[in-house]
Formats: C-alpha cells, sequence, structure tokens
C-alpha cells in the first residue's frame, strides 16, 4: 500500500514496531497512507509530545508519539549503501531525537528511513 504516496507530498514518517516497517501518514487527516521499506524526505522537522512520552514511561508500554515530517523525495528505491548521519530516538532513554554523539535533532534538509533508522544525509 504505498500507491498515494508521491513526490512532492508532505508527510509524516513513523517506525511501526508491529509492521517492522515505515508507516507513512497524511498530516492534516492523521491517517496511514501506506508503509514502505525506505523513503527520503526534504525539509525535515523532527517531533515528539512531551504528553505521551510522559505516558510511555509510566506505563512501559510504547505508542506513536515521535515521527519526522517533511516532502516526499523518493520512496521504496532500495538503496544499496547507507549514507549519512544516524538519528537515534528511544522514549525510555531521552524524549528527543539525537544523533550518536548525543546532540539533539530538531530538522534536516534531507533524511533517509531504511532498515527502521533514520540518517540525515548530505
Amino acid at each position: 500500500m504505498s500507491g498515494e504516496i508521491a513526490p512532492g507530498q508532505r508527510v509524516r514518517v513513523h517506525v511501526n514496531l508491529h509492521l517492522r516497517r515505515l508507516s507513512v501518514v497524511n498530516p492534516r487527516s492523521g491517517r496511514v497512507i501506506g508503509y514502505v521499506d525506505d523513503i527520503t524526505l526534504t525539509a525535515v522537522r523532527f517531533r515528539y509530545q512531551p504528553a505521551c512520552v510522559r505516558r510511555i514511561r509510566e506505563e512501559g508500554v510504547r505508542s506513536v508519539c515521535a515521527y519526522a515530517l517533511g516532502i516526499v523525495k523518493s520512496v521504496n528505491t532500495n538503496p544499496a549503501e547507507v549514507s549519512g548521519r544516524p538519528v537515534k530516538y528511544n522514549p525510555f532513554i531521552r524524549p528527543d531525537f539525537h544523533y550518536e554523539t548525543g546532540e539533539s535533532v530538531t530538522q534536516a534538509d534531507r533524511v533517509l528511513f531504511i532498515q527502521l533508522r533514520a540518517h540525515v544525509l548530505a
């Protein structure tokens, strides 16, 4: 189900832990429009909901409270190599998106999501 996802479209992307795929969501309706193995977004903003992070920590049960918002550049290109700076997110450790160095990241020009991970591209 990725027929509704097109270059130039504004979307939200988050990891779907149950399906082990990336969920692509229409930011206006909040509805999932497709599941993909990889997607590249431009003009990306990383977002999280503090109240949801608190609830996750209190209850110990994950839910969708963090996502990336951006414009689709390409979908399911299956790149042979993954390059870029990896971005991490784990609400049990810290509430924000961050690089391996610990530096927070809130936005990026171009991000590749593949293998359930985000990579900021140069």
